[in-house]
């Protein structure tokens, strides 16, 4: 062995140990565990079964996902309370949660967001990896919280028949999935959902502490605030776009008609100016027939289709409550050929059963009626008068004729109602319109008095499926008017009869949580009180349509 290999030995293995011993102990390090300090705010029955709480608000993924009512300690509560500026804070860390719960629904499947298109580095990297993948248009924690409460509970507030793969069929939400600022639509649909998603967050809230009290007081300052904004979006929108026609048009008219569902919903006063911008937006593009015309695509054909279909019935809703024909269905007397053009493949779910839990062809009718009393109105039959002495007023004898012809088919469609096939909801929704078609041509276009057997026995069959709804299939959107039609001409125990149906209206399929609709319910009982007051009174215009009109209420 030489003298240098003798050298270079010790000095070889000193330097393998150092280094052996550098790894050892950076593995060491490595290997120490984080500490884990345990949170004070957590909910109590995460406690309980000693389970980690993710401490979301108000109620925390395990409580919701157990169906168990979550209670939170008295320093949280407190502290809830005391927040009067806005919706409770959210920890960062529910964006899992939320992501989770956005995957998983069919309204958010598919959409991505405007400003990742262009992101293509490789998903191995370390700074790529997504935390939440609506955070880009929605990089608050609050708003995040609301719309994703807006895609989880909108089946339950916005569709009669919630079993279509889409919960709100008009809604396209790839539209309010871009970058802020992508155009003063967007801003406005994506305004309105979250003013939507609050209030329904408020309902949910209310309970019988002070705290709940307030926390709900204050989510529905919140969504008052949104919708002033989404109003204020909205207005400008509508100023831009009588310049020009472009494809946001038709985020526009989402925008509205979202709007106008959150006016429905809090009994605002203010329904009708957002339902007269979206009769304008749709008469300026040429009307529905034009406007499917021009759609581009398949997906944009089905779905303004469907937005159509859902603004024409809100059109005719709105018509019955204000005494004016409806504009965007059966707006001559006549069957509009784009309601039935579009309908789908019989093997599909039609959009119009599954949105209303009523057959296409019955609130065509409907529409009709609705434009016959309108006429009734008009012409000074029965006490009414004209809405303006400039406006043509239409013959008595065309009016019982086209009075006669609509009876004709009402009878036409009870045989066939009951014998048809389909959702139990559709069924029963079909025979609910049908019979306050009899009640309104009978009562407002024919002039019999609401004492008639003929008259009190629709009204009675309405209650009595309208509860039945309620009862055995916790469905009852969308029947708030023939309600207050059949309300309207009870007497006696029919009308305690009324009042509980609007009672379990109120609330969630019956339970003593506030519903959806618990501020229309309210309005209509407010109607209905009216109404029978003056009745008992022999007071005049104790009609429901005056009554409606005076109070300034709209209902769906």
């Amino acid at each position: 062995m030489s003298t240098k290999s003798l050298v270079q030995g010790p000095q070889m293995s000193a330097q393998t140990h150092d280094t052996t011993k550098a790894r050892s102990t950076s593995g060491a390090r490595r290997a120490v565990r984080q500490g884990f300090r345990r949170s004070k705010d957590g909910c109590l029955n995460c406690k309980r079964f000693h389970s980690k709480c993710d401490e979301g608000l108000p109620e925390c993924l395990r409580c919701r996902q157990s169906k168990r009512k979550c209670e939170w300690p008295e320093h949280v509560r407190a502290k809830l309370a005391a927040s009067a500026e806005g919706l409770p804070s959210v920890d960062p860390t529910t964006s899992t949660v939320m992501s989770t719960a956005v995957a998983a629904s069919p309204l958010l499947a598919g959409t991505r967001m405007e400003g990742a298109r262009s992101f293509t580095a490789p998903w191995t990297s370390t700074y790529c990896q997504p935390t939440d993948p609506i955070a880009m248009a929605y990089p608050d924690p609050q708003e995040r919280r609301l719309i994703v409460h807006f895609v989880r509970e909108a089946p339950s507030i916005l569709t009669g028949i919630p079993i279509h793969p889409q919960n709100v069929l008009f809604l396209d939400l790839s539209r309010v999935m871009s970058d802020r600022g992508f155009g003063l639509s967007a801003d406005a649909l994506r305004l309105s959902l979250l003013s939507i998603g609050a209030l329904h967050q408020a309902w949910l809230e209310n309970s019988n502490d002070e705290a709940s009290t307030d926390l709900c007081l204050t989510s529905r300052s919140v969504a008052n605030h949104l919708q002033l904004a989404a109003d204020s979006c909205l207005k400008a929108a509508v100023l831009l776009s009588l310049t020009s026609t472009s494809e946001s048009d038709d985020t526009l008219l989402m925008a509205t008609t979202m709007l106008y569902l959150f006016q429905v919903l809090s009994a605002s006063q203010r329904k009708r100016e957002h339902m007269e911008t979206a009769r304008n937006l749709v008469q300026r593009r040429g009307g529905p027939a034009q406007i499917l015309e021009s759609a581009m695509g398949a997906s944009s054909y089905t779905s303004v289709r469907k937005l159509l279909e859902c603004l024409a019935v809100f059109d005719m809703f709105d018509a019955l409550g204000s005494g004016k024909e409806p504009a965007l269905l059966a707006s001559d007397g006549e069957m509009d050929p784009w309601w039935y053009d579009c309908v789908e493949n019989s093997e599909q779910v039609d959009s119009v059963e599954c949105a209303f839990g009523v057959s296409r062809g019955v609130l065509e009718m409907l529409a009709r009626t609705v434009r016959l009393v309108s006429l009734a109105r008009r012409a000074a039959l029965f006490g009414y008068s004209p809405l303006s002495d400039n406006e043509e007023l239409i013959n008595e004898l065309e009016l019982f004729e086209a009075a006669s012809q609509l009876e004709e088919e009402l009878q036409f469609w009870t045989t066939t109602a009951a014998a048809e096939g389909g959702h139990k909801r559709k069924r029963s929704g079909n025979l609910i319109y049908i019979e306050t078609a009899k009640i309104l041509l009978a009562c407002n276009v024919c002039g019999l008095p609401r004492e008639d057997p003929r008259v009190q026995a629709s009204a009675t069959l309405i209650l009595e499926l309208s509860k039945e709804c309620n009862t055995h299939l916790g469905l009852v959107l969308y029947l708030m008017w023939p309600l207050l039609v059949a309300g309207a001409q009870v007497d006696g125990d029919q009308r305690w009869l009324a009042l509980s149906v609007l009672e379990v209206f109120s609330t969630r399929s019956g339970s003593t949580r506030l519903g959806p609709w618990y501020d229309s319910c309210n309005a209509a009982r407010g109607v209905l009180q009216t109404i029978w007051n003056r009745v008992d009174n022999h007071l005049p215009h104790s009609g429901f349509q005056d009554v409606a009109i005076e109070m300034g209420v709209q209902f769906l």
